[in-house]
């Protein structure tokens, strides 16, 4: 056994990766889904158009919300916890984002059933599916109790939220006087929530909320800002992007059997957890194995190397987030001790959600050079020949000269070009002009 670890130690690095290129669909390897179980993602699946990452989303968030933040791993003097925010993208309402969630909900619902048969004291997972409105509204319900005795509080801090439309959350984030981004921040950092205003004395401390967000590719790129990427509003979700992964006309029920057989998997590690738990105090702290420390040290540099751009930002939080994935995929091995495939899966999981940010922002460009052609098109039909000066002018110079030279690439390397460039000598140096193909004339005539 420790010849083939350290194998594996010498032989996984993240050059071995597959990385697609932006404008590829990102894929994920099998392995990643090794802790979330096979048998879970495939019977989800079975009958189903739903994806399996989304699928595998779903149930990292369930499990998460419901181990709740006793389990623990120290990066430095910092203590990290299972609590992991989602942003399932798709293309449109076909991408079956929310049919990802049925089965998991159905699978955990019956946990809660199973442990409430064996728990006369077992506290019940909130989850809320009404989305995300205001800040004070997660304090709320999630709130200490008062200082005058009126309000009893909540005692269980555990809160899923899933949010079916993300542009929502960024529409409520930018209100004048909205707290929602800094509260949505200070709940993924674990932070206690006491704001300082006289209207709101609401506190909840130590919180555990875990969100689950969906969104399409059209509306997250057309909502995003500056300030919600620069901000570590958006770098705090792992953004997957999603789609339908086959047609299935008469989809069917998971059989009862199907969900049991799940739902006692769950059961089996959620005790294994308490068992754990139990023997700390309280606290279970998630360590890693000298073999896994190997493998961590040589794909760290990697994940901590800058990215230029917005992607960079969007990916700032690789190296915490693959440090709590391994946690997570630990912990559903019925382990407590982080180990080379733990990692694996992690930085499978990393790579996808790096290759989805990068797909999602060419595709955006894609859709903004389709639209800056098309007004190149209008243009030219107005004015026949322009030159690329004039093109500039008609757009009131608000248009970048790399965005214009590549929409006119565009059209220009269509099959068939809608439009043809032609040189005009002139005493310095000559005079690009631009027009409309004939066959985009007669097309746009007729």
């Amino acid at each position: 056994m420790a010849h083939e670890i350290n194998h594996e130690v010498k032989e996984f690095t993240l050059d071995n990766l597959e990385i697609p290129l932006p404008t590829q669909i990102p894929q994920i390897k099998q392995e990643a889904f090794h802790s979330i179980s096979s048998d879970f993602v495939n019977t989800a699946t079975k009958n189903s158009e739903a994806s399996k990452i989304a699928i595998a989303v779903n149930v990292m968030a369930f499990f998460c919300a419901t181990i709740g933040r006793c389990i623990c791993q120290w990066i430095g003097d910092n203590k990290i916890h299972c609590r992991p925010f989602f942003l399932i993208v798709g293309k449109s309402g076909k991408a079956r984002k929310g049919t990802a969630e049925a089965l998991p909900k159905r699978v955990f619902q019956r946990v809660d059933e199973l442990l409430r048969e064996k728990e006369q004291n077992h506290l019940s997972l909130n989850v809320h599916s009404g989305g995300l409105s205001s800040g004070e509204g997660i304090g709320y319900a999630i709130r200490d109790p008062s200082t005058d005795g009126t309000d009893q509080g909540i005692v269980d801090k555990r809160l899923l939220v899933i949010e079916p439309e993300f542009s929502n959350v960024l529409a409520n984030c930018r209100r004048e006087t909205s707290t929602l981004s800094a509260v949505i921040r200070n709940l993924f950092d674990g932070r206690d929530l006491s704001p300082l205003t006289k209207t709101n004395r609401t506190r909840a401390t130590k919180p555990h909320v875990v969100i689950v967000s969906h969104t399409t590719i059209h509306e997250l790129m057309k909502k995003i800002g500056a300030l919600e990427i620069n901000n570590g509003l958006l770098n705090r979700f792992l953004i997957c992007f999603v789609q339908r992964e086959r047609f299935m006309p008469l989809p069917e029920k998971t059989k009862e059997e199907d969900i049991d057989r799940l739902a006692n998997w769950v059961v089996t590690i959620l005790e294994f957890i308490d068992n754990e738990v139990a023997k700390q105090n309280g606290e279970l702290e998630i360590a890693m194995s000298d073999e896994a420390k190997q493998v961590w040290e040589k794909v760290y540099p990697v994940l901590s190397s800058d990215t230029f751009g917005d992607v960079g930002v969007l990916l700032a939080r690789s190296e915490v987030y693959a440090r709590m994935l391994a946690m997570i995929f630990t912990l559903l091995d019925k382990k407590t001790t982080i180990e080379i495939c733990h990692i694996k899966a992690a930085i499978y999981w990393i790579d996808y959600c790096g290759a989805s940010v990068r797909y999602l922002f060419q595709k955006a460009q894609e859709s903004q050079i389709e639209q800056l052609s098309d007004t190149i098109i209008s243009l030219l039909q107005k004015d026949r020949q322009m030159t690329r000066t004039e093109i500039n002018n008609a757009l009131n110079r608000h248009t970048m000269a790399n965005e214009i030279a590549q929409a006119l690439e565009h059209l220009l390397t269509q099959s068939p070009p809608r439009i043809s460039q032609t040189k005009e000598e002139t005493n310095g140096r000559p005079k690009v002009i631009y027009k409309l193909c004939e066959i985009s004339v007669k097309s746009e005539e007729s």
